[in-house]
């Protein structure tokens, strides 16, 4: 399912910007489309009132819901992002080892110290 599937069922009427989804902005009150919607992950923008909801805030704004009624909502869509991790921290890149020796290493000339000052 998608975001605009999602949009659709808290009841929403979609219409789409460039690569964007366009809705009624229910923290404002704004009936002209100034929500914009990222159709990737869901995130959201309004150019009126400055509101930046995620799928979560937005069903909870646009609909009387509870907590566990909206998850439920968000599993049903796939937009529930909370369980994908196992609670590890993730292993950091592998550094590449410096192309640099003693040997590459000289004082600055007057004219390099000038432009760096």
């Amino acid at each position: 399912m998608s975001i605009q599937d999602f949009l659709q069922d808290l009841g929403f009427e979609v219409t789409h910007a460039g690569s964007q989804l366009r809705v009624d902005c229910p923290a404002c009150g704004d009936a002209k489309g100034h929500l914009y919607i990222a159709p990737g992950n869901g995130v959201g923008f309004c150019h009126k009132c400055s509101w930046s909801p995620n799928p979560y805030k937005l069903a909870e704004e646009a609909t009387s819901k509870s907590p566990a009624e909206i998850m439920q909502l968000l599993e049903r869509f796939g937009l529930n992002d909370s369980d994908k991790g196992t609670g590890e921290k993730p292993e950091p890149p592998k550094r590449k080892p410096l192309a640099i020796s003693k040997d590459n290493i000289r004082s600055l000339t007057d004219d390099e110290k000038r432009a760096f000052c």
